[in-house]
Formats: C-alpha cells, structure tokens, sequence
C-alpha cells in the first residue's frame, strides 16, 4: 500500500511539473547616466534566458 501511495505521488507531482510554465520580468536600461536627466527605461515580460518577449493584453498599460 505504501508503494502505490509513493508511486500516485509520484506520477502526480511529475505531471503537475510538466504542465507549469513560469516567466519573468526584467527591466533593459542604459549603462550610463547623469543625475538628475531622464532615460529610458524597458520592462519585459516573457522567457529572459530563451530571449522571447509576450506582448502584454489589450488594457494592459506599462
């Protein structure tokens, strides 16, 4: 009976894993800059390491 509970267990934490997708935010901005002056800024959604970037949803401000 404890086999088969650690195998359901198992096989349910392994499909759980299969199907969950995670992304990150990251900001992009100059390496440089002066006190006091603006400069641009860039926040990203998506997969950083894969370099893919989602385009956020209609109503979505940023």
């Amino acid at each position: 009976m404890r086999i088969l509970k650690a195998t359901l267990l198992v096989c349910l934490c392994f499909f759980t894993y299969i199907q969950v997708q995670a992304h990150a935010l990251w900001i992009e901005t100059a390496t440089y800059g002066k006190l006091g002056t603006a400069h641009d800024v860039k926040v990203f959604y998506g997969e950083f390491a894969l370099n893919e970037r989602d385009a956020p949803e209609n109503g979505t401000r940023m």
